[in-house]
């Protein structure tokens, strides 16, 4: 019987006893497979190929289709990766039998181009990195794009940044830079710039502050001429020519602080310049076979660059330049004479004077250091070291610098340092070159370093050469490492500014120094000199750069941290000594006393958190919104006290025993809610409006306006949706402020009897209440006195916290004892006041009038009012506890009261009983009685504040 093949297997020839397994070759990158089922299935004849889009399951013995996005690594399929897309291409396309096409395919994962992305593994396509949102990625094969940071715009999306011309900015995330606005006074002093500022004075028309006039100037250049620049307006370049008959111009830019820049004479000849011309083509001309003409046309330009070199101007010094570049090309290997007099020529230009270096373009320069270290190149190895005052130089053979052994470098005789040392890390292969530059004619010859965005410190900051320089050239090395030790003093640093010194090269390619490749190590001090190590792994020149900027004063940030962490502390103490307790938070005052701790707290944890972000970060606006939310609820909480305060001392006699008891609900849902509908009504108008032209987020600080990169609410924003109702509640707390200090002072004169000690209580947590920290910070704009109400509002918020816990917990006599009654403890005798009888002596018995006691005998019930007197009784019964002003005011106010100052609180009966045989004491109780003690109680305008206080 014939039994069909299984699948993996074949027969192709009839009457088989056996099937053929298609074994075949497996390879992961799938170009050899042919291991697979015979033609799709059992009872096959042949063994066909998985195709491109199949791999083969070695346990099923067939090929299983790969998914989509996914490309058949021979035994198995696989997305392709993060950073590349599926491609289907096509490779051959052959004729077949039937006249058609036989096409064949594969498949690759290709990676994704530059400035595009894509984060989703087995993709088809890449996603484009959008340019309107600041997007880019320089690379190919990207999982992510890059987004322009604050004061760079973008050209495309698959190139770098570019800086934000003069009066633009860009605030990051965007493609284009957005001009400022020249009818607002707004400029820009340089490129890169994260925003505008406004200029206190008028702007030129190249969008200049502070356009003033440069006062005339006269400069003299010597050996070029005597310029006399006249009053020039700011922003505007003076010229004059170079000399008499002359087309040629000297140029002087006035700077937009009324001050003049550099002068450029660089179109300008000197006296010498014909000599020079003379010199110069004489050079070109040597043939340099000729050794001793050759050393003759060296000799000749180098003796009128040292005799004359301080009155050549830059063009000489150009063409000196230029043409022993050019001599220097034509010879192979330098002997040491001719190398002599060509170091003397190029370090003898560093003897012209600054005003003329000055004019000298950056590709001069450039010429003028490359001719040195190309002139070290070309010496003979191991030959003597050439020293001049200015510049020296040598070349080692390739075994002459052993790996791990420092090597004293040559050293220009006119340094004052000690000389550099060089040790190798790695074996070199060809002879390497070395040329020294002493400090002076390398910051004359040398670009100078300008501190990148990442090196800028706190105010401005300056970069300048602070050692000789050391120009390296090892020549071809499959792997470089050195160290390089160079001396700096340190005896003349600024004690006044932050002092930073790196390693730095100098990049031909960019004319830039750049920290990139090295790495630095400081070394010790020893009389003012210090040895840095530079770890370097490249050839070019080296030098330490000293960066030197504004010493930040931190002091206000470091005591706005400690103060503002204790202030976080007391507020939560405050809260949680009061929340639980239901005795505490059901009464009126309280409850607002705790919603304003509350909403203090949350705005300064949220302020801390807003402070660690920069107005460029996308989580800079919710926080702002939250913290500004919170701080408007606070103040709110404040209004509602104070209004709580007023209604119950200044309006006591009005509002006695009227309860509203939906009140605290009111205030919860007004001291939470306006502020909420005040920041969304001004945020929807700034959007409104126009988030461009007037950002609801600018740089501005809480307090002023100074330009920085703080996360907080932009002008004209935080005075309508902030700074304004914070005033506006600050005037009314002030007016109820005033009002009930001047009910408690007078009431601590009339009935207190323990001086002003409840009444300074009583102001104090007022005063708390009534947001003493924004009257401050109101205050922090006059500007010389700006630093002492900035220190003031730093310690005052930071003690809100403190003087809270003080005034609600510790002042609070019920808290406290409940405090230390969960503690199993009484509080000390300090914490709680004295006692004292609630009646007001009158006003004979402050005299000092005698007590009688009366012996009154029971009578009848009559229905003529009695005076009702207070009993005497043991000084442990009568003696009540007394209340604090809060605890009064939250008092059960339904309760019906006759005070001792004859106060009939809507009492229905005015007569009191009277207990037999009771002793009671009153000040001289006779007929006299009703006329002079009620005149003194009609005298006590304010019967209910001596209670209270």
């Amino acid at each position: 019987m014939c039994v069909l093949c299984p699948a993996g297997t074949y027969s192709s020839t009839l009457g088989s006893a056996d099937c053929t397994a298609c074994y075949g070759t497996v390879t992961k990158d799938g170009k050899e497979l042919s291991a697979t089922d015979a033609n799709g299935g059992i009872g096959g004849t042949s063994c066909r190929s998985c195709t491109y889009n199949e791999y083969y399951n070695v346990d099923a013995k067939a090929c299983v289709q790969c998914g989509d996005g996914e490309i058949s690594y021979g035994t198995e399929c696989d997305k392709c990766p993060p950073g590349t897309k599926y491609k289907l291409e096509t490779t051959t396309e052959t004729p077949n039998a039937n006249n058609g096409i036989d096409t064949t395919y594969t498949t690759s994962c290709e990676a994704c181009p530059a400035g595009s992305y894509q984060e989703t593994p087995g993709s088809t396509e890449c996603s484009v990195c959008s340019m309107e949102n600041g997007e880019y990625q320089t690379e190919s094969g990207s999982m992510y794009c890059l987004v322009a940071q604050p004061g760079y715009y973008l050209t495309s999306n698959s190139e770098v940044p570019v800086k934000c011309p003069k009066n633009s900015y860009s605030s990051g995330g965007t493609g284009q830079c957005t001009t400022c606005d020249a009818t607002r006074y707004e400029y820009t002093k340089d490129e890169g710039s994260s925003y505008c500022k406004t200029c206190p004075l008028s702007l030129d028309g190249d969008g200049n502050c502070g356009a003033t006039s440069c006062v005339e100037n006269e400069v003299i250049i010597s050996g070029v001429g005597d310029y006399i620049f006249p009053a020039t307006k700011a922003g505007v370049t003076a010229t004059l020519a170079c000399g008499v008959n002359t087309t040629e111009l000297v140029t002087r830019y006035c700077q937009i602080d009324g001050s003049w820049g550099v002068v450029n004479s660089g179109e300008c000849n000197s006296k010498w310049s014909a000599d020079v011309n003379e010199k110069v083509s004489l050079l070109d001309d040597v043939d340099t076979n000729n050794e001793t003409a050759t050393n003759l046309a060296v000799d000749s330009i180098q003796e009128l660059v040292k005799e004359n070199a301080a009155e050549m101007a830059a063009k000489d010094l150009g063409n000196i330049a230029v043409s022993v570049d050019s001599l220097i090309e034509k010879m192979e290997v330098v002997d040491n004479t001719t190398a002599e007099g060509l170091v003397g020529t190029m370090g003898g230009l560093a003897s012209a004077s600054n005003e003329v270096f000055q004019s000298i373009d950056d590709a001069t320069k450039a010429k003028m250091v490359e001719n040195v270290a190309k002139l070290a190149s070309k010496l003979s190895e191991d030959s003597e070291e050439i020293q001049t005052s200015s510049i020296a130089m040598k070349k080692y053979s390739n075994d002459s610098l052993e790996v791990g052994k420092a090597v004293s470098l040559p050293h220009p005789t006119g340094s004052s340092s000690s000389g550099s040392k060089l040790k190798m890390k790695t074996t070199l292969k060809s002879a390497p070159s070395v040329a020294v530059f002493d400090k002076t004619s390398a910051n004359k010859m040398f670009i100078a370093p300008v501190a990148e965005e990442e090196e800028q410190g706190f105010g401005t900051t300056t970069q300048e050469l602070d050692s000789e320089i050391v120009s390296l050239e090892f020549g071809e090395s499959d792997e470089l490492y050195f160290e390089l030790e160079m001396e700096v003093d340190t005896s003349a640093d600024n004690s006044s500014k932050n002092n930073n010194r790196t390693c730095k090269s100098y990049r031909t390619s960019t004319l830039k120094w750049s920290a990139e490749g090295c790495e630095t190590v400081e070394g010790t001090s020893n009389s003012g000199k210090v040895i840095y190590t530079c770890k370097c792994n490249h050839n070019t020149s080296f030098a330490i750069i000293l960066s030197a900027s504004d010493i930040e004063d931190t002091s206000q940030s470091t005591a706005s941290t400690i103060l503002n962490s204790i202030n976080i502390a007391f507020l939560f103490l405050t809260i949680m000594c009061i929340l639980p307790f239901k005795q505490f938070r059901t009464r009126r005052l309280m409850g607002i006393q705790v919603q304003l701790c509350i909403s203090l707290l949350l705005g300064h944890i949220m302020f801390i958190i807003t402070g660690t972000f920069s107005s460029s970060s996308g989580a800079c606006i919710p926080l702002v919104i939250i913290v500004q939310y919170m701080f408007l609820v606070a103040i709110a909480w404040s209004v509602c006290a104070s209004v709580t305060l007023y209604d119950k001392i200044v309006n006591a006699l009005k509002s006695y025993g009227k309860v509203d008891k939906h009140y605290f609900i009111k205030c919860l849902v007004g001291c939470w809610s306006s502020p909420l509908v005040l920041i969304i009504g001004t945020y929807v108008t700034a959007t409104t409006i126009g988030i461009d032209e007037t950002p609801y987020i600018t740089r501005s600080a809480l307090i002023g306006d100074e330009q920085s990169d703080t996360c907080w609410i932009g002008s004209p924003w935080k005075w309508v949706g902030f700074m304004i109702p914070i005033y506006l509640c600050i005037m009314l707390n002030i007016v109820l402020f005033v009002m009930v200090a001047r009910i408690i002072i007078k009431a601590g004169k009339q009935g207190s009897s323990h001086g002003h000690a409840r009444e300074f209580k009583a102001l104090l947590s007022i005063s708390c209440t009534a947001c003493l920290p924004w009257i401050i910070a109101s205050l922090t704009g006059i500007s010389f006195l700006a630093q002492t109400f900035q220190w003031l509002f730093i310690i005052v918020t930071g003690l809100q916290g403190p003087i809270m816990f003080i005034c609600f917990v510790i002042f609070q006599e019920d808290v406290i004892t409940n405090i230390f009654k969960l503690a199993g403890q009484t509080p000390p005798e300090f914490l709680i006041p004295p006692k004292s009888s609630k009646s007001a002596p009158s006003k004979a018995a402050s005299s000092g009038a005698a007590v009688t006691k009366v012996t009154i005998a029971p009578q009848p019930q009559a229905s003529t009012p009695v005076k009702q007197v207070e009993p005497v009784q043991k000084e442990s019964d009568a003696a009540k506890e007394e209340e604090n002003i809060y605890s009064k005011v939250d008092e059960n106010e339904d309760k019906k009261s006759v005070t001792n100052l004859g106060d009939i609180a809507a009492s229905k009966d005015a007569t009191a009983p009277v207990d037999d045989d009771v002793t009671y004491e009153n000040a001289v109780a006779t007929a006299d009685d009703d006329t002079e003690a009620g005149a003194n109680i009609s005298a006590a305008s304010y019967p209910h504040v001596p209670q209270l206080v």
